[in-house]
C-alpha cells in the first residue's frame, strides 16, 4: 500500500471493471490503532458452475436444432411436428415419458396422446423405454456416422 493510498482506488477500480463482479463482492478495508485489513472476495467462486449450465444450454440447443432439422424430413402433419418439438423440449432425450405427459404438456384428449404415439414411432422419433414400465417412450438419439461404420 502506498503512503497516500492510492492503491485503494486502484483495488477498488479493478473489481468495478471485472465482468463478473457484483456490489455484494465489493472490497472491505478496515483499519484501527493496530491492524489494517483488507477482504478481496474471490470473484470467480461458482464461475465454474456457471460454465457447466451454459454449456449444458448450448448442447441442448444443438439437440434441440437437430432434432428441429429431423422432423422436417418426415411425413407428419406441422400440430404434430410441433407436439413432438414440445414433448423434446421438456423430455429431450434423456427421460421418459407417458400418454397422460403428452395428454398434458399438448393439451391432447387421450385418443390424439394415442394417434400420437403411434405415429412418432412408425416415422422413428421414439421408442417403448424399455425396464421403465409399461407405456413409457423415450425419444431415438439420431444415428451418427460413426455408429454406421462399426457395422461389419
Amino acid at each position: 500500500m502506498e503512503r497516500q493510498g492510492s492503491g485503494f482506488k486502484k483495488i477498488t477500480d479493478a473489481y468495478h471493471t471485472a465482468h463478473n463482479y457484483r456490489p455484494e463482492l465489493e472490497p472491505k478495508f478496515y483499519s484501527d490503532a493496530a491492524s489494517f485489513q483488507v477482504t478481496l472476495y474471490n470473484l470467480n467462486y461458482g464461475a465454474s458452475e456457471k460454465v457447466a449450465i451454459e454449456i449444458e444450454k448450448v448442447a441442448f440447443e444443438q439437440e434441440k436444432v437437430a432434432f428441429e432439422l429431423s422432423l422436417s424430413d418426415l411425413k407428419i402433419n406441422a400440430p404434430t411436428k410441433e407436439k413432438a418439438l414440445a414433448l423434446f423440449d421438456n423430455f429431450e432425450y434423456k427421460r421418459a415419458f407417458s400418454r397422460l405427459d403428452i395428454i398434458r404438456i399438448c393439451n391432447s384428449a387421450p385418443s390424439s396422446a394415442g394417434k400420437m404415439i403411434k405415429k412418432l414411432k412408425e416415422v422413428g422419433l421414439i421408442e417403448a423405454a424399455v425396464g421403465l414400465g409399461r407405456g413409457k417412450y423415450k425419444f431415438m438419439e439420431p444415428k451418427t456416422q460413426s455408429n454406421s461404420s462399426d457395422d461389419p
